[in-house]
């Protein structure tokens, strides 16, 4: 199982790079939590009965169907800003 890894503001995201560019297969994506940012998911599932997992799917959902203007814009920047930082971690 090939994992691709990406750097995105001191975060390490890896996907699951057997089942990337297949429509019908579902991928998986591993990211790094701090405690306190586990702590807070698990919080928050766990006041709405549901997995940590599921609330994670949901607000992705979310976001992907209305992104937010503002967070986009903050994206971009950052990434404009660390263009020459991945460039090199490529």
């Amino acid at each position: 199982m090939a994992l691709k890894q990406h750097a995105t503001s001191g975060a390490e995201v890896a996907r699951d790079a057997d089942s990337a560019g297949d429509p019908g297969t579902d991928s998986t994506y591993t990211i790094g939590l701090s405690a306190t940012q586990v702590k807070r998911l698990e919080e928050t599932a766990a006041q709405l009965g549901v997995s940590p997992a599921a609330l994670i799917r949901v607000v992705i959902a979310d976001f992907l169907n209305d992104p937010d203007e503002d967070f986009m814009r903050e994206v971009e920047f950052v990434l404009e800003e660390n263009a020459e930082l991945y460039r090199r971690l490529a």
